[in-house]
C-alpha cells in the first residue's frame, strides 16, 4: 500500500479529528481508495466535520468544491482556522448546523461519527448523497449500520477495520433515490 504524506495543518483544538484516531485513519484510507478508483467527486460533503481534516485531505488530493456540516460552533470556527491554515478556505463552505439545512446532492459524502448518529442520519446520506458515501466511526458492531447503508439503497464495496473501528464505502444503486 502506498504510503504517500499530504501535509495538512491543523490548529490544537478540542474539535475531533487529529488524524490519529483509529476511525479517522480509517476515512482517509478510504477517501485515498476512492479517489485510486476515479470515485471521488465534487462536491464533496463532510458531514460531522470536526477540525475540517477530511474536506482538507479531499481539498489537497484535488476537490474543488467542498462543504463542511457541523452541529457544533466550535468545530465550525476551528474547521474555519484550519482552512485558512491550509490555504483553501475559498474551496470549502462551512455550515454550522444540521443535515436538513442542506440542499443539493454531493458526489462523495463522508462521515466519521458514530454508529448511533450514522443509523439517525442514514435518510439524509442518501437524500444528499449522489453516488459515493464513506462511513467511519462504526465502533465494535458493524452489522446495524451495514444494514440501514444497503436499507438506503447503497451497495458496499470496501469495508475497513482498525482496533474494532470500521469504515464503509457505499455506493448508490442504480435506480436508488
Amino acid at each position: 500500500e502506498c504510503k504517500e504524506k499530504t501535509p495538512i495543518f491543523l490548529v490544537s483544538t478540542m474539535a475531533f479529528g487529529t488524524g490519529k484516531h483509529p476511525s479517522t485513519e480509517l476515512a482517509i484510507k478510504a477517501l485515498r481508495r476512492v479517489q485510486q478508483r476515479g470515485w471521488l467527486g465534487a462536491p464533496f460533503l463532510d458531514i460531522g466535520a470536526g477540525t475540517g481534516i477530511l474536506a482538507i485531505y479531499a481539498v489537497k488530493k484535488g476537490i474543488k468544491t467542498a462543504v463542511t456540516l457541523d452541529n457544533d460552533p466550535l468545530a465550525c470556527e476551528v474547521t474555519r482556522v484550519n482552512l485558512e491554515a491550509n490555504h483553501i478556505s475559498a474551496n470549502v463552505k462551512v455550515i454550522c448546523g444540521e443535515p436538513e439545512c442542506l440542499k443539493g446532492r454531493f458526489s462523495t459524502v463522508i462521515a466519521n461519527i458514530t454508529s448511533d448518529v450514522h443509523i439517525r442520519l442514514m435518510s439524509h446520506y442518501a437524500r444528499l448523497s449522489q453516488d459515493v458515501l464513506i462511513l467511519s466511526g462504526v465502533y465494535d458492531a458493524p452489522e446495524p449500520v451495514k444494514d440501514a447503508l444497503a436499507g438506503e439503497g447503497f451497495q458496499i464495496c470496501d469495508v475497513y477495520c482498525k482496533e474494532e473501528w470500521w469504515a464503509f464505502v457505499g455506493r448508490k444503486v442504480s435506480g436508488s433515490l
